[in-house]
């Protein structure tokens, strides 16, 4: 029954999280999104997560602008299937529903309202563990290589106008992902995991214009991320993150995209909660503590994230 009761305000904390998130970039935060290991052999791990991105912070560089006329608000699904065809290589498929809203009010209080949603890009990604985890090493290192497919819409428009690629749910373009993780347990005492992980998108172009031939291409993007996990309980683990972000400026043709691109800092708190030797869930806000923005930019102000993690042993169910 706490089981149950806890899986019901799970699923109404997900319904209340879609409703209400927003990127800097096109389409669903996928590069972000990759966060579960290499796994073992048989195993099948499947996570669904809701995330709510809140934008509402204007800066140009450094600098905080007193503007609150514009607002934008992005809503993502994420369901990631991470599967173990041996001890050492794993396929993760991560796919992705978005929606986006974003508000401009002006001087005469008429609200400039614009709202896209639909299938968001998917990505898959083949791992392979070079140190595999085990109780006594207690350390994992793995890499990966993999593509993101353009499955999502980047052609939705308004009144016949194309609506902002930032604001499509999908890139429309080809892109090549590169992923690395690494943990070390009992790095200072015991029940305190070393994290980290970098990943970096690689991104092609896609021609929104079908009267022209140059494509327009987002900038390139690198995640970095670092932190502890202590294990608090065999139910509740406590993670504290950092995570820097860089992304390139938007290019059209050999055009680089003015108000785009920068560098962001992070900090992610989060608790994670074990209800079965299966099943978990997490929680955690991501709280930007240094921003340094291309030009002038409405950027993130928070972000919250929720998740379901779920596991299957399929060889144990084979051999049954």
């Amino acid at each position: 029954m706490k089981y149950f009761i806890i899986i019901s305000l799970l699923i109404i904390s997900l319904s209340n999280i879609i409703s209400a998130q927003a990127c800097c970039t096109s389409g669903t935060p996928l590069l972000g999104s990759l966060e579960m290991t290499s796994a073992p052999a048989g195993m099948l791990q499947i996570r669904f997560s809701g995330n709510y991105n809140y934008l509402n912070d204007v800066l140009t560089k450094t600098d905080f602008l007193e503007n609150q006329e514009r607002e934008r608000i992005s809503q993502t699904l994420l369901l990631e299937f991470n599967y173990g065809f041996t001890n050492k290589l794993s396929f993760t498929l991560l796919m992705s529903y978005i929606r986006q809203s974003r508000t401009i009010s002006t001087l005469s209080s008429l609200d400039n309202s614009l709202t896209a949603s639909g299938i968001g890009d998917i990505v898959a990604l083949a791992k392979y563990s070079l140190i595999q985890f085990d109780i006594f090493r207690r350390q994992e290192l793995s890499f990966g290589i993999g593509l993101k497919l353009p499955t999502g819409n980047s052609s939705i428009k308004v009144n016949g106008i194309l609506i902002p690629a930032d604001m499509q749910p999908g890139s429309g373009s080809w892109d090549t992902f590169f992923w690395g993780y690494y943990s070390k347990g009992d790095i200072f005492f015991n029940n305190l995991t070393l994290l980290s992980s970098l990943s970096y998108r690689l991104n092609g172009s896609n021609n929104r214009f079908v009267t022209s031939s140059i494509g327009y291409s987002f900038g390139n993007e690198f995640i970095g991320s670092l932190g502890f996990n202590f294990s608090m309980s065999s139910f509740v683990d406590f993670t504290l993150l950092s995570k820097f972000r860089n992304t390139k400026k938007d290019s059209f043709g050999k055009s680089e995209i003015p108000n785009t691109g920068g560098n962001w800092l992070y900090v992610i708190p989060r608790f994670i909660f074990y209800l079965t030797p299966k099943l978990s869930s997490s929680f955690d806000a991501e709280i930007p503590i240094y921003r340094r923005v291309i030009g002038t930019q409405l950027t993130t102000t928070y972000t919250a994230s929720i998740s379901i993690f779920y596991s299957i042993n399929l060889k144990e169910r084979n051999f049954k």
